[in-house]
């Protein structure tokens, strides 16, 4: 109602049409604080997205925890822009919630994906077992009873408890629920990194996952077994051991993943050995819990393996009394190329060959018709591990006549070698045997999974150098400088910095998450054939195992040089180790982790509704989680006008600025954008405190627009042209923004919309204390001339904001800028810039067919942009 009419109403009711206006008033106040929820949330979703598209480039291992805390957070973000949005325009957006509620779906069916049970079978003989029933029984146990169903090779009797079996123990207890609330409560990732906002604390992050570690573990191995499941132990173990109750067991784990190319989880899991009937139902869960083991988490973490997609089988293998046993590689792991057969030997059971608690025999075999035997490396063997009915494995001493002989004679070592090579050509790839000789002379095979292969990059020459050490053998090859960290027990683990040389007397699989760190690795003991050397080999770290005396003579801090391939160390970083140096990779890509993500990602990152113009920008046609942030976000800027515009801005709300600039310019404080309140229908600028708002108007006056750039014939002629089939540059046709540029404001925030000439721009901007909620987005579009000069003309745009560090995306002739997270200082100069651009870019796009006059353009605005960006708002 107009000033007019007002002074002849009644004053009952003038004073009705003052309350309706403080009414207006604070539903302006209620819209933009609903506006701010949505504008933080969508800054929030935002963030996320980012965050995924970066994983995404597998440049850095992340784990399921990541990703199902990541869909949570993300899933509760858009859910409040939808209901910030409704809030703003009730009943206008409902559809979103239907869409909303679809994508949720979708992605937590991708989430709960799960491997499906071949059989319900909670137990199975090795008697049946095959390779292709690795779903039932774990790659480990069904590649055994394929050496025996397919090759006729002899394998140890027993049975293995079923994936099924491992399912049922879970549903029992309801313990996933439990284990993955567990997992998503840490603050940290695997390296120590800070999942919020809060800092990255490696040492606290490290140490919180293995208190989390341990207990998981504990709530595993207090549940209780299903009745049936623990039956159907003591009924197997019946079956299978009827003739001899004192039968002794070994418990090994048959995860799913385990044993197959390029993820062994060698040594990740625990084996028990001499367990008993009455003592399986206890190792059983042991076996189980130790899936979640520090090292067995850090393993698929950095392998990128789902948690839950690892369904454990437990192998039940009948204890066998041995001679001689150990691991036998059918191609050199260390040498690319080199198909030599490599066997290593101890006395006794094969636990101090597989995890390199003690020294070996290794033996190097041709690959030709008679095996010739290349070379030997004879340990010193004083103990063996052997199996006591009474006291488990035990450490004995080996007769001292048989200490430095090789292990295996050279018939032994050939038949060892034809096996070998008959299971590689029967599964395709090398392989990585462990096998046992008995007391009766008997060859048994008790494992066999894919060998990872090193890869051996060019080495540097560096015979000019001295070393400080050299000897033992290359567990994997490269080239790897860093500082030694030395790791003898948990706390060096938990410790262990990022890109150091692990150096320990030992070389134990508990290891492995350092690994996932390191640069290179030195241990005294162990073999190239040992757990932890496969797991360097699969991180691509350089490694050398063997080498005596390396513990004491190198000491914390001391930068080294580690040439695994030449079985060197030399002081400092040398010319190897910086420019040759083989630094480990560990791509995420490719592995089932990134699958899922990538599954995932299809429901929330692609972008389907790009222009808001178009038809189809509508609720509905949202497919995914960001195409409702995009829909959301344009609606709410859009609310917010509209709802100025029906009101007619009543005086209360809208103010009309009083300015020299020969535009209409008003301004609608939504918050605490004026320093007072300000009476009447116009407003100063000196009454302005809003922040982005300020920096803009000094760009847009810091230098007189100097008119329309002369045109020559052809720029005349598109101009009338464009103006004939064009209806939006009529100057007659109806637009809420032919005269008016609006300004909504808040101290803090600035949304302005503006048609200048023939070109219409958008910013938006929010300039605060907090860095990460601080934002700019400008948007460009339209033009007087044709469509090859209006493309020129946003290339030249955008070209001078990324000069200034925007990020840029042209789409033909429009143009979206952004720049987000910066101080509030830096911020404004850039909003500054914008403002400069909005105004003296008009009908710039008449002449961009002449490069020349385009350049002249260019330099002036260049210089003008620099002054204008150090001037004071």
């Amino acid at each position: 109602m107009n000033a007019l009419k007002r002074r002849f109403l009644p004053s009952h009711q003038q004073e009705e049409e003052t309350q309706d206006e403080a009414e207006l008033k604070r539903l302006f106040q209620q819209r933009y604080a609903d506006f701010r929820q949505l504008l933080a949330a969508n800054v929030r979703a935002m963030d996320i997205m980012n965050e995924l598209e970066r994983v995404l480039r597998g440049d850095k291992p992340f784990g399921i925890v990541f990703i199902r805390s990541t869909c949570t957070q993300l899933l509760t973000a858009v859910f409040r822009i939808i209901r910030s949005l409704n809030r703003l325009a009730p009943q206008s957006y409902n559809d979103l919630f239907t869409v909303y509620d679809d994508i949720e779906i979708k992605i937590e069916r991708v989430l709960e994906q799960r491997k499906s049970r071949d059989s319900s079978e909670l137990v199975i003989s090795l008697d049946r077992l095959h390779a292709g029933q690795t779903a039932l029984a774990g790659s480990k146990m069904a590649n055994l009873g394929e050496l025996k169903q397919a090759l006729g090779l002899e394998i140890p009797s027993g049975f293995v408890i079923t994936t099924s079996a491992y399912l049922r123990f879970l549903e029992y207890n309801t313990l996933q629920d439990e284990i993955n609330s567990r997992l998503q409560s840490s603050r940290y990732d695997l390296n120590g990194h800070a999942l919020d906002d809060g800092p990255d604390d490696e040492t606290q992050g490290r140490t919180s996952w293995l208190e989390l570690s341990s207990q998981i573990q504990s709530l595993i191995k207090e549940a209780p077994l299903p009745p049936e499941l623990s039956q159907a132990m003591q009924e197997n173990f019946a079956a299978h051991f009827a003739k001899d109750s004192e039968t002794k067991l070994a418990v090994r784990s048959s995860a799913l993943g385990e044993d197959v190319a390029h993820s062994s989880f060698a040594g990740q899991y625990r084996s028990l050995l001499n367990i008993d009937s009455d003592q399986l139902p206890r190792a059983y869960k042991d076996v189980v819990a130790s899936k979640y083991t520090l090292q067995g988490i850090s393993y698929r973490y950095h392998r990128g393996i789902r948690d839950d997609s690892v369904l454990m089988g437990v192998g039940c293998l009948e204890m066998i009394s041995t001679s001689v046993s150990g691991i036998m590689y059918t191609q050199n792991p260390t040498v690319e190329g080199d198909q030599a057969v490599i066997i290593t030997a101890v006395y006794g059971l094969p636990k101090g060959a597989v995890d390199g608690s003690l020294p070996t025999d290794t033996f190097v075999l041709e690959r030709n018709q008679s095996l010739d035997l290349r070379a030997q490396y004879l340990a010193h063997k004083t103990e063996q591990l052997l199996s006591s009915p009474s006291q488990g494995v035990v450490s004995s001493p080996v007769p001292t006549d048989q200490q430095d002989e090789p292990c295996l004679s050279m018939d032994r070592l050939q038949s060892l070698a034809q096996a070998g090579l008959k299971i590689e050509a029967h599964f395709g790839l090398a392989q990585d045997i462990e096998w046992a000789i008995t007391e009766d002379d008997r060859l048994i095979f008790l494992q066999t999974r894919p060998l990872s292969l090193g890869h051996k990059d060019t080495p540097q020459e560096q015979s000019n150098l001295t070393p400080l050490l050299q000897g033992g053998l290359t567990a994997s090859p490269g080239v790897g400088s860093g500082e030694v960290f030395h790791v003898e027990n948990e706390t060096d683990l938990v410790q262990f910095p990022e890109h150091a040389v692990l150096v320990s007397s030992k070389s134990l699989p508990q290891w492995a998450p350092a690994l996932a760190r390191a640069g290179a690795m030195i241990t005294e003991h162990g073999s190239v054939a040992g757990h932890l050397a496969n797991i360097a080999r699969e991180f691509g770290v350089p490694s050398i195992v063997g080498l005596q005396e390396a513990a004491s003579q190198l000491s914390n801090g001391q930068m080294v040089t580690v040439d695994a391939d030449a079985c060197k160390i030399y002081s400092g970083q040398t010319n190897g180790g910086t420019a040759g140096q083989r630094k480990p990779h560990r791509p995420i890509q490719g592995t089932p982790v990134y699958d899922l993500l990538q599954r995932l990602s299809e429901h929330i990152l692609p972008l389907h509704l790009v222009d808001p113009e178009a038809p189809e920008f509508r609720a509905r046609n949202c497919r995914t989680l960001h195409d409702i942030t995009r829909f959301a976000h344009e609606k709410a800027v859009q609310e917010m006008f509209e709802f100025g515009v029906q009101h007619q801005f009543s005086p209360r709300a809208g103010k009309q600025l009083r300015t020299t600039v020969p535009m209409q310019w008003w301004v609608l404080n939504l918050e605490d954008g004026f320093r007072e309140e300000v009476n009447g229908r116009y407003v100063h600028l000196s009454q302005i405190q809003s922040v982005p708002m300020l920096a803009l108007w000094r760009g847009i006056t810091a230098f007189p627009w100097q008119g329309p750039p002369s045109l020559d014939r052809r720029g005349f002629v598109s101009v009338l042209y464009q103006a004939t089939i064009n209806p939006e540059l009529n100057e007659t046709a109806a637009t809420n923004f032919k005269v008016k540029n609006y300004f909504m404001i808040s101290k803090e925030f600035c949304n302005l919309f503006s048609r200048f000439g023939f070109h219409f721009s958008s910013v938006e901007a929010l300039v605060g204390t907090r860095i990460r909620e601080n934002y700019i987005r400008f948007q460009f579009r339209g033009g007087a001339a044709d469509y090859f000069r209006r493309v020129k003309r946003t290339q030249f745009v955008g070209a001078l904001l990324e000069n200034y560090g925007f990020h840029v995306r042209l789409r033909e002739d429009a143009l979206v800028a952004r720049m987000d997270n910066y101080e509030a200082d830096f911020l404004i100069q850039r909003l500054k810039i914008v403002g400069h651009l909005i105004i003296h870019t008009r009908q710039l796009d008449m002449i961009m067919d002449n490069d020349a006059i385009a350049e002249q353009y260019r330099e002036r605005m260049q210089a003008e942009l620099e002054e204008v960006k150090d001037l004071k708002a």
